[in-house]
């Protein structure tokens, strides 16, 4: 049987041939419209860069440093334009493409806009050739080749930068030139064998250090990158309130910590200098007590806001040393307000803020002017040490340095360094400038003194609710003259008069009325008065240069505490009614028995330390001392007698802490560490511990010996601001 013909009839295979050469035709026609892989107009070369939106700024500097000549278009015009040539259905990215590629341009930058709302989609697929992965939201830039300089079709390429906050327009610029001197299409320039107007572009860019400059760029991403992961991860730092990259400070409040955070970052100048950078405004968080004493490292889980204070805060912000209450302007044009914290809502761990009066916003030095900002607790004076567009700030313990032996080297809070005013819950906020005159506010108006007779008198305390205390420079007359430091004692209650008329009430108390049992005028000079505190409506914890028969020996600070039989405003009452003669009655006068009405213990020295803080209450003593390796150490001490006045250090690490805060019962402590980062410089974290503390007790009036015993139980007292 013969076998069967099975070649194609003519016909059909004309038909077949037909098909084929239709299928080739549309490829290279889709070929053409959507890849503009061959040259198209005008001759593309690697030197002319288009690019579609950004900043002018990044525009031209690619021109001028680099060597290109540089097209930027709007991203619609360059849409709009590219689908003249292409059609209307071409995704916006080709459209643009074709349109470079028409005019010439061998590459083609598009802006992503990752903080432009308004920023174009230009539909990248990563099933398109060429596109090999999509770039993610914090590029700036891809970067495509086309025409003549991409042989194998369009590439884009991206580079992601390092996560720091750049000065525009130097974001922009990384993102193209790294993408741009990474790109493949580009590379090849020096790779093979290239036409006259190629190599001309390869000389141009030698010629322009653009090798040099990519390995410079790379490098600086590279520390960049290590720069913004230097902050240590939670429980590096122990006791720690601050989250990732946070600059914060803290005062202990009822109930807890008040946590005042300003967000940091690195930021690079268009310099390419990298710096620390700080929000103007800060965030207010409330971290409960409990949260302190749990075994979470990372405490900033545990925030929560403080109802009835606002979120952020331009302005300034002063806790009392109580913690139950503050003064907050929340801007430099709204006024100061004194707020007190519910004390059942922080028995419950929670922040409540009720307002207890608002200062006047016209009055001067409601908050004494200062552009710095932040928390500021007992035992510290703060001032300005930069513009008002800045955030800056100075502080400096009133205790610190207080070592020194000579009157003339006085601590600063006697040097008129301005205290922010402290409020108490009763509404009342107290301050003094560099002058004679001394400021309050109540609920009812301004009220300013000048105290004649003394002066550079440190910021005062709130005793209670009417009374002040500070320590002040007294002149002395002949044949001595200089000067003497006192305790004086100031009666608000009365004085309700206009600037200028007349003076409150007020006592003062020089060392030999205050340490009776030391005649010798040598030792009195050792203990010349450094510094006080309030601890109850009946009690003040003294500092002076040395300790009674021992500072000749010890040259530590000395630590004490007088407590009088009455509560201090009816001795200052008293003794100032005793003789309406003296203005300022200097000793209070025994009694016919021979008591005084008030008596001094002697705790002990402390120190030698940097800076101190005082338990409103009066029954800690929290301070940084210097360690022989050079860090400061931070230390604490119960106030309860000389024979229990045991130093004990609170952290067990190797950094080096400042700025001692303590809570009013002693329970929290808190303190700054400055964390070294690299060349940025240093940042202030708080951080906060949970001290142990004894079981409260009644606290009686001193007894009628000028000594209690030692075995007596301590005598913590309490602050009594409240109304």
């Amino acid at each position: 049987m013969a076998g069967r013909d099975e070649r194609l009839t003519p016909a059909t295979r004309n038909y077949v041939i037909f098909g084929l050469l239709l299928v080739v035709a549309l490829a290279l026609a889709a070929r053409d419209r959507y890849g503009p892989h061959r040259g198209r107009g005008e001759a593309d070369s690697a030197l002319r860069l288009m690019v579609v939106g950004g900043s002018t700024g990044a525009a031209s500097g690619l021109g001028e440093v680099d060597g290109f000549s540089v097209l930027q278009l709007d991203p619609d015009e360059a849409i709009a334009l590219g689908r003249e040539l292409i059609g209307d259905d071409a995704p916006a990215y080709a459209a643009a493409l074709a349109y470079a590629d028409q005019r010439g341009y061998g590459f083609v930058a598009l802006a992503l806009g990752p903080d432009d709302p308004e920023a174009p989609s230009w539909e990248l697929d990563l099933d398109d050739p060429g596109i090999e992965a999509l770039p993610p939201a914090s590029v700036p830039f891809v970067v495509f080749s086309v025409g003549d300089l991409a042989p194998e079709g369009p590439r884009m390429r991206w580079v992601e930068l390092a996560p720091v906050a750049y000065e525009a327009p130097l974001a922009e610029l990384d993102s193209v030139r790294l993408a741009l001197y990474e790109h493949p299409d580009l590379q090849a320039l020096w790779d093979r064998e290239l036409a006259a107007l190629q190599l001309q572009a390869r000389e141009v860019l030698d010629e322009r250090g653009l090798f040099e400059r990519r390995e410079t760029l790379i490098a600086d991403q590279q520390r960049w990158r290590e720069l913004s992961e230097l902050w240590p991860a939670p429980g590096v730092i122990p006791g720690s309130l601050a989250g990732p990259w946070e600059q914060v400070q803290a005062a202990p409040v009822t109930g807890g910590v008040l946590v005042q955070a300003r967000a940091a970052r690195v930021a690079v100048s268009v310099y390419r200098r990298p710096r620390l950078e700080l929000d103007a405004a800060t965030s207010l968080w409330f971290v409960p007590l409990a949260a302190l004493r749990d075994d979470e490292p990372d405490e900033r889980l545990a925030r929560q806001r403080c109802r009835g204070l606002p979120d952020t805060l331009s302005g300034e912000l002063s806790v009392a040393p109580d913690g139950a209450s503050l003064v907050l302007r929340p801007s430099s044009s709204s006024p100061a307000q004194v707020f007190a914290l519910d004390e059942e809502a922080a028995r419950a761990g929670e922040c409540v803020a009720r307002p207890a009066s608002t200062l006047p916003l016209a009055a001067r030095g409601a908050i004494p002017r200062a552009a710095s900002l932040g928390l500021f607790a007992e035992g510290f004076v703060a001032k300005t040490c930069s513009t008002p567009g800045t955030a800056a700030f100075w502080l400096r313990a009133l205790g610190e340095d207080s070592g020194a032996r000579r009157h003339d080297a006085l601590h600063p809070g006697l040097l008129g360094e301005r205290a922010l005013g402290r409020p108490n819950a009763a509404g009342r906020m107290a301050w003094n400038y560099d002058d004679d005159w001394l400021h309050w506010f109540d609920l009812d108006a301004q009220h300013r003194a000048q105290v004649f007779g003394v002066d550079q008198f440190s910021g005062p305390w709130w005793v209670d609710r009417e009374l002040l205390a500070m320590i002040a420079e007294r002149p002395l007359g002949p044949p001595d003259y200089g000067s003497e430091r006192v305790l004086v004692l100031l009666d608000t209650r009365e004085f309700k008069g206009p600037s200028g008329q007349g003076e409150p009430p007020r006592v003062e108390l020089d060392a030999a009325a205050l340490f009776v049992g030391s005649p010798d005028p040598a030792e009195l000079d050792e203990l010349a008065l450094l510094d006080l505190r309030p601890a109850g409506d009946d009690a003040l914890l003294l500092l002076t240069e040395g300790c009674p028969e021992s500072a000749a020996r010890d040259p530590r600070p000395c630590l004490h505490r007088l407590r009088s039989t009455t509560p201090l405003a009816e001795l200052t009452r008293t003794l100032a009614a005793a003789d309406p003669a003296t203005t300022a009655p200097r000793a209070a006068p025994a009694t016919p028995e021979g008591e005084r009405p008030y008596a001094v213990e002697t705790l002990g020295p402390i120190g030698p330390y940097l800076a101190l803080a005082i338990a409103g209450g009066g029954g800690r003593a929290l301070w940084t001392a210097a360690s022989e390796g050079g860090e400061a150490q931070l230390m604490s001490a119960e106030l309860c007698g000389p024979g229990c006045f045991v130093p004990r250090r609170v952290d067990d690490d190797a950094l080096s802490d400042s700025v001692p805060r303590l809570s009013a019962d002693g329970s929290i402590a808190l303190s700054e560490v400055s964390l070294e980062l690299d060349e940025l410089g240093t940042i202030s974290v708080a951080r906060a511990f949970v001290l142990p503390t004894r079981a409260a007790s009644p606290s009686p009036r001193p007894p009628e010996s000028p000594r209690p015993p030692e075995d007596a139980p301590p005598q913590p007292g309490s602050q009594t601001d409240d109304p």
